[in-house]
């Protein structure tokens, strides 16, 4: 949603904005999110594109 902004910029707006309990730990960016022919967001592809992250981000990449 803001790819010309940094992670920290990110955060940062994130912190000043809301309750940091809620700030995500950590943030993933990603090119754009899965949603499905109606325009939806589905748990079912949320999880896997976070599982994709997770799975990058463990892999060190």
């Amino acid at each position: 949603m803001a790819p010309e902004r940094s992670t920290a910029e990110i955060l940062s707006a994130l912190r000043n904005a809301i309750d940091p309990v809620f700030v995500p730990r950590p943030l993933y960016r990603v090119a754009s999110l899965p949603r499905n022919d109606t325009g939806k967001l589905t748990r079912e592809s949320l999880l896997g594109l976070v599982q994709a992250c997770r799975a990058r981000f463990s892999d060190g990449a």
